[in-house]
């Protein structure tokens, strides 16, 4: 009598897109690891700020945990008072954040998604390192799931680095804590890099963005980043229209 043998297990096979998918997040983390003390001490720094200024633990990290952008924490706690100046930390929010504008103007190209923009979660990750390691990765065939890669590893980063700094309230000199509000510093380093070899396309909105953001930097602190964004985003607009023309 013959033998019935089994049906054989079906073999689950990742499609190519799928593997270059999860390839391109795995090159993301791994890039990001050499960097990724930077949120890490950020955070440690921003949680033993808030609690010196008299939040609570359960405050300060529900403040890194959702908003997660140093440069604005940081700037937020310089005019927190009761009550609270709502429209002073509304302005203050988009002015130390207004880089991210010229930052996201960048992101639909890079990313080549059919939308012609990024998921609206991409602005809430978006940080000046991610994107800077993303837009030098043009080698990347998923240039996004790259992105998701490096941004994992960064908020982990933040998170871990907030949760320390909780327990380490109290052993970080204030003069340590002042050294990380600058505003502007952030961005003219960014544009700098951004020069530098390797970066495709115009550098004349970066080159204007970083001259102006300086300029003003010398006179008013807190309009540099200001001043570069919206110089960046103009001189951007007519470049691009004279590529269009020609």
């Amino acid at each position: 009598m013959p033998t019935i043998s089994p049906p054989a297990k079906p073999r689950l096979v990742k499609s190519p897109h799928r593997q270059e998918q999860w390839e391109s997040y795995r090159r993301g983390f791994m890039a990001t690891v050499r960097i990724s003390v930077f949120p890490f001490i950020f955070g440690v720094l921003f949680l033993t700020a808030a609690l010196s200024r008299g939040f609570t633990g359960e405050q300060a990290m529900w403040m890194s945990v959702t908003v997660f952008a140093g440069s604005v924490l940081f700037a937020g706690m310089e005019i927190w008072t009761e009550p609270l100046p709502y429209f002073a930390l509304a302005i203050t929010a988009l002015s130390v954040g207004s880089r991210h504008t010229l930052m996201g103007l960048t992101l639909p190209p890079i990313f080549k998604r059919k939308s012609g923009r990024p998921p609206l979660l991409t602005l809430f990750f978006l940080t000046d390192l991610n994107w800077l390691l993303t837009t030098k990765a043009h080698d990347v065939p998923h240039r996004f799931a790259y992105f998701l890669g490096s941004t994992t590893l960064i908020y982990s980063s933040w998170v871990l680095g907030s949760v320390l700094g909780w327990a380490l309230a109290g052993f970080i000199d204030q003069t340590t804590i002042d050294a990380t509000r600058s505003m502007g510093t952030i961005f003219i380093a960014l544009v700098i890099l951004m020069l530098s070899k390797g970066f495709k396309g115009s550098r004349w909105p970066w080159l204007a963005a970083a001259i102006a953001s300086a300029g003003v930097g010398l006179f008013a602190p807190r309009m540099a980043t200001l001043a570069g964004v919206l110089t960046g985003t103009i001189t951007a607009a007519f470049v691009t229209k004279a590529d269009h023309a020609e």
